[in-house]
């Protein structure tokens, strides 16, 4: 099965359609570290590094968000089309080629529990993003891309892997969407008794 680290790093905001709305983990440049850091993305030395370049240039930390929160945009654009079965938006697809661009230039084979998948390998400079943009290639790329789906809770819109054997499941998370949703049935089905 693939990673998720692009679904979770997508899903860091909640989405209603094509907007953020509410629920963002990310308001600035130390939680996106924080974030990485809790991921495995980036290990502390790493994050430290960052911080300290962070601290020193408040332009590059601001740049640095700013990229962040368009290339997470622009990855749920890409997801969430491909879990519907559509086309993304071309600025969209054009904001991930130009992150892939800026990889670094080699790309590597790896071996993995499935075989082997194409890898882009750390670069000279920490950046939280490349294991993001890494893990997606590997699910755009991956047969587990056609178990992709989005949130049917109203004004929910995250995304996740549907590992059901049936490939039915609805809900991001049962203990939280799907528990609303029964909820709201539940009283529907009161009110129309009464």
């Amino acid at each position: 099965m693939t990673d998720s680290l692009c679904l979770d790093f997508v899903n860091t905001v909640t989405w209603d359609g094509l907007e953020m709305v509410r629920d963002e983990q990310i308001r600035g440049y130390g939680q996106l570290l924080d974030w990485a850091l809790d991921r495995g993305v980036l290990g502390e030395s790493e994050a430290e590094q960052l911080r300290e370049e962070a601290a020193a240039d408040a332009d590059a930390r601001r740049r640095g968000l700013g990229r962040a929160w368009a290339f997470r945009r622009a990855l749920h654009d890409c997801l969430r089309s491909a879990a519907r079965r559509e086309q993304p938006p071309e600025a969209s697809i054009a904001l991930v080629n130009a992150a892939i661009a800026d990889a670094p230039a080699t790309f590597a084979l790896t071996p993995g529990a499935d075989g082997i998948a194409l890898t882009i390998p750390s670069g000279p400079h920490p950046d939280p993003l490349r294991p993001v943009l890494r893990s997606a290639i590997h699910l755009l790329s991956s047969p587990d891309l056609s178990r992709l789906r989005e949130c049917a809770a109203e004004r929910c819109g995250r995304l996740y892997l549907d590992c059901t054997r049936n490939g039915s499941r609805r809900w991001c998370d049962m203990e939280t969407c799907g528990n609303r949703a029964k909820a709201r049935r539940h009283q529907a089905r009161r009110r129309a008794a009464s």
